[in-house]
């Protein structure tokens, strides 16, 4: 559900981060119920995923297609799970999360730039068990809004955004946060060994958090690494593997367990994305496809919310991406 920001461009910084986790199944995992927070509510997960774009290699003179200062971003995943930062929210049953994002430019001059963007992202499940909404809307677990603004200068990126995050099937009490990004490209320095590192921070506000309703909000730390290479394709002329890496803590309150303790650590991932930029027309926007698996080693803070107690999850994702 919320978000941590990782993209090959600051356009997409607003989508990806209401995003960044892949998801998965467990063949031998029966619930009868969605996961509860301890609060007694339904506790969400967080950081959605929509895959950051390939930029494809462009003939020497041409021009981008969009020359423009408003940048669009649609996409969708298909997990296998909905799991993120340790908790998860359902295991079984079709889920697809679609996105959209807007960037604007705002002011760009020699290696600075200032971009604002506007994001959506949402979860919709077959499985509807847990849901106390009707009609359709008892398929439409989330639907996450966000507002940021992004700040680059050379290779430091730092964005600061405000999400809200909602279910029009009445699964959780709305959750609002702050979150603060800040990336670094450092390819420039490591080359085909760049690792992308990454710092997210957490903060919600207001009564209602990640363990559940009326418990005050809680602050989130993570960091992460996403190394990787690019393989030369005969049709697509190539292709990116990353290899993402993150590491989740709850600074205060997060992973807060039934004594009102807060646990420290909630999850440690890594996997593999490979992104496929697809033969269209770039007049009609860089579309990528991917597929990915990833494996979560999970600490007590996050484990207590989820009904199986595992310490280790296995989770896949499909997904598409349009950039314009």
């Amino acid at each position: 559900m919320r978000g941590s920001v990782r993209s090959v461009s600051v356009s997409l910084l607003g989508l990806v981060a209401l995003a960044g986790t892949a998801h998965a199944q467990l063949a031998n995992v029966e619930m009868s119920e969605p996961p509860e927070s301890i609060g007694g509510n339904p506790t969400p997960a967080t950081q959605p995923s929509v895959v950051p774009p390939v930029e494809l290699p462009k003939k020497e003179g041409e021009q981008p297609v969009n020359t423009g200062k408003l940048h669009f971003t649609l996409g969708f995943d298909i997990p296998t799970k909905y799991f993120s930062r340790g908790i998860m929210s359902k295991d079984r049953g079709f889920i697809i999360q679609p996105a959209a994002s807007l960037a604007i430019d705002l002011y760009e001059h020699e290696k600075f730039k200032l971009v604002a963007d506007l994001g959506a992202w949402n979860s919709f499940h077959g499985d509807t068990r847990g849901s106390n909404a009707s009609g359709s809307a008892r398929n439409w677990f989330e639907s996450d809004l966000a507002a940021g603004l992004t700040f680059k200068y050379d290779i430091f990126a730092f964005r600061t955004a405000y999400v809200a995050l909602m279910s029009p099937a009445s699964n959780f009490s709305t959750i609002n946060e702050f979150n603060f990004t800040f990336t670094l490209d450092d390819s420039g320095w490591m080359g085909k060994w760049a690792l992308n590192p990454s710092v997210l921070f957490v903060q919600e506000v207001g009564e209602n958090g990640s363990d559940g309703a009326n418990l005050g909000g809680g602050s989130y730390l993570e960091l992460g690494v996403t190394p990787g290479f690019d393989l030369d394709m005969p049709v697509v002329e190539k292709v990116r593997v990353n290899f993402p890496v993150i590491a989740g803590f709850g600074l205060s309150n997060y992973y807060e367990n039934a004594a009102g303790a807060s646990q420290g650590f909630g999850v440690f991932e890594f996997g593999s994305r490979v992104l496929v930029p697809l033969p269209v027309n770039r007049n009609y926007g860089q579309w990528t496809a991917s597929a990915g698996v990833r494996f979560l080693f999970l600490g007590d803070g996050a484990r207590q919310f989820n009904t199986n107690q595992k310490d280790f999850e296995v989770l896949g994702v499909v997904g598409l991406s349009i950039v314009y």
